[in-house]
């Protein structure tokens, strides 16, 4: 969800001053949560597995069934895949006053600038779980909008798979700045004088 403000102030006294005031508060909440099926044919090849029923298209992979890790290779890292899910608390604020004042000075054009901005957030909280499993599976992207994942292990069958990773940390940041500027303009004033002269 998005909130935001936004107000602006304009004041002239007289013909050679103008100031304007802008403001600026923002804040987006956006809480969120992913879930994700990680392929690790790497981890496959790496232990002695394999890859059967390949199929290229316009040089890349497109189908391919991965087996298991085999059992005597398995026993520091048994798994082939993995189903993760990330909670996050998310938030992202902005603020800002800027002070603009213009002056009329005979030939010259002045402008001062005062300002302060600030910036934050991200994820307050970000909660990841992962489990994995040592299974057969096969990756199908031949139809581009619809890929298709199977298991030889149900992803439904809880005593399979076994919990790899359990993290929470957070991935904050602010920053602030203030800003001063000034602009001076003169208008030159090139005159010219004519001599004119009669022959009698």
């Amino acid at each position: 969800m998005l909130t935001s403000a936004t107000a602006n102030f304009e004041y002239q006294p007289n013909l050679d001053w103008n100031i304007q005031l802008n403001t600026l508060y923002s804040v987006l909440n956006a809480d969120n949560s992913n879930q994700n099926f990680l392929w690790q044919p790497s981890s496959v090849f790496a232990r002695g597995g394999h890859i059967s029923d390949a199929k290229i298209i316009d040089n890349t992979l497109a189908f391919a069934r991965y087996s298991k890790v085999p059992e005597q290779n398995a026993q520091n890292l048994p798994f082939s895949t993995a189903m993760e899910a990330i909670w996050r608390e998310s938030e992202i604020n902005t603020s800002s006053v800027h002070l603009i004042v213009s002056q009329q000075a005979h030939l010259w054009q002045n402008q001062y600038q005062i300002g302060f901005t600030k910036g934050g957030g991200g994820s307050k909280q970000d909660h990841t779980s992962q489990f994995s499993a040592n299974t057969a599976y096969t990756v199908d992207t031949t139809e581009r909008k619809n890929i298709i994942a199977n298991y030889d292990v149900s992803p439904l069958d809880g005593q399979a798979w076994q919990l790899t990773e359990a993290r929470n940390d957070s991935q904050d940041s602010n920053d602030q700045e203030f800003y001063l500027q000034g602009d001076f303009e003169r208008a030159i004033d090139h005159s010219s004088r004519t001599h004119n002269s009669r022959l009698c």
